[in-house]
């Protein structure tokens, strides 16, 4: 499914992330056979992850650019 869906997302132009395909499909799969399957709180905490990752990195790369431009 994950691959289905990174390979249609291609065709199309769209940027996709494989890692956000790959836990879209084993979620939509467990949710298809068998709803208690899913870890909601590891499902939760995945996204959570997903949405701190940019800002965080941003934060990052700006205190090293930072760090750099004044020992310059």
């Amino acid at each position: 499914m994950a691959g289905l869906t990174v390979l249609l997302g291609s065709n199309y132009g769209i940027p996709l992330s494989t890692t956000h395909c790959k836990v879209g499909a084993v979620v939509a799969v467990s949710l298809i056979h068998n709803r208690n399957a899913v870890s909601w709180r590891t499902f939760g905490n995945i996204a959570w992850a997903w949405i701190v990752t940019l800002p965080v990195s941003g934060a990052i790369s700006a205190f090293f650019y930072w760090l750099i431009i004044k020992l310059l």
